[in-house]
């Protein structure tokens, strides 16, 4: 009966009106569903015997808005309609002017797409999201040559280009390659891009640090690889044991435990831990379940001289 009505639909109903119709059905089911979610986020802490500071200010904040994967007010401060996207004639390509440099982005994506996009990574690096890679702690030095393992559009590597000396730019996606090209095409005596995912495999389309890095070496790698980054340090194990200055700053929010992992291994290897202030709640995790709040980072230090 249920494919009779909707064979039925489909003949009455236009092709366009039909995709809105299903696409407000995913924003209704998503909606609810969050909604659900940031319920049992709210009931679990506040039935807990001891909630930490920085647990109470996620629950403030819950407690009187939608469910964000950053759960703070600086969120806000962002309007993705007031994001202006250019277009570069000679490349045919789409781009945003990223701390006055042009970023460029992959053809698939329409304007708004790269409004939502770009709106994300500047959420992503505010001053005081938990998702920082660099502050004042933790920062690049101009003798620092750079992993950027899942540079997607490469705004990370962007910022850092001048300061830098030299890049690694690390991207599975080969859309992302060209607009990656159109982005470091005035620093391309500075940068290399491999279209291939940092992994714990050499095959043709993954490579591990080890294998990659065996001549030469790296002084600080970013690795954001929607949670292959485990498999980024079974594969860099050998560089991980020497006695030479590194600093690392992974992605830990894709998976439950994945702070508490990284953080035994890196230790184990003779690194200080540190991360930033603040939680993700990252409900694109389908499997997400208590405690549910997630450090976005681990930051890694190992200074040969100690």
């Amino acid at each position: 009966m249920k494919k009779i009505i909707l064979s039925f639909l489909k003949t009455i109903i236009p092709s366009n009106q039909r995709m809105q119709l299903v696409r407000k059905y995913q924003q209704e089911k998503y909606r609810i569903s969050n909604a659900k979610l940031r319920r049992k986020i709210i009931a679990f802490y506040r039935n807990s015997r001891c909630i930490l500071e920085e647990e109470n200010e996620v629950l403030c904040f819950l407690e009187k808005n939608n469910l964000q994967v950053f759960p703070y007010d600086f969120v806000f401060k962002y309007d993705k309609s007031k994001i202006i996207v250019f277009f570069d004639e000679e490349l045919d390509l789409k781009y945003v002017m990223h701390f006055s440099k042009k970023l460029y982005f992959k053809r698939s994506l329409t304007v708004n797409a790269i409004q939502s996009l770009y709106r994300g990574l500047l959420i992503d690096q505010d001053k005081n999201s938990p998702h920082k890679y660099l502050k004042k702690d933790f920062q690049v030095k101009p003798t620092d040559i750079v992993v950027d393992a899942g540079a997607a559009e490469g705004n990370f590597s962007l910022e850092i280009i001048e300061i830098v000396k030299f890049i690694y730019l690390f991207e599975c996606d080969p859309e992302w390659v060209e607009p990656l090209q159109a982005t470091f095409a005035p620093w391309k005596e500075k940068v290399k891009i491999i279209n291939k995912k940092i992994g714990s495999k050499n095959t043709s389309k993954e490579i591990s640090l080890d294998t990659f890095f065996e001549k030469q070496g790296f002084t600080f790698i970013k690795a954001d690889i929607e949670g292959d980054e485990i498999n980024l340090l079974t594969g860099a194990t050998k560089i991980l044991s020497r006695n030479i200055p590194l600093k690392l700053v992974l992605c830990t929010y894709h998976q439950h435990n994945d702070y508490e992992n990284f953080r035994e291994i890196l230790v184990e290897r003779g690194f200080h831990i540190t991360s930033n202030p603040g939680y993700m709640i990252f409900f694109y995790d389908k499997s997400i379940k208590p405690p549910y709040l997630r450090k976005a980072l681990v930051k890694a230090e190992k200074d040969a001289k100690k």
